[in-house]
């Protein structure tokens, strides 16, 4: 059955770095659809800490992609 990541791009490609705070495995999603709803999610929130001042700027939906895996 296949699975979904998210991968963050950096300079020198792009790479999963979402993982479960309990066991630093990387987080995987059972649909695409599910893990583009918490992509989001986190997009926002990066939003609100921008305007809150956290942040220099809020992140953007193009330093990320969703990716099958086997």
């Amino acid at each position: 059955m296949a699975k979904y990541i998210v991968e963050t791009e950096f300079l020198y490609g792009w790479e999963n770095v979402w993982t479960n705070g309990e066991t630093n495995e990387p987080t995987m999603y059972d649909t695409f659809e599910e893990a583009e709803a918490e992509l989001i999610d986190f997009i926002a929130d990066t939003v609100e800490d921008y305007k809150a001042g956290f942040l220099e700027a809020p992140y953007t939906i193009n330093q990320y992609r969703i990716r099958e895996v086997a």
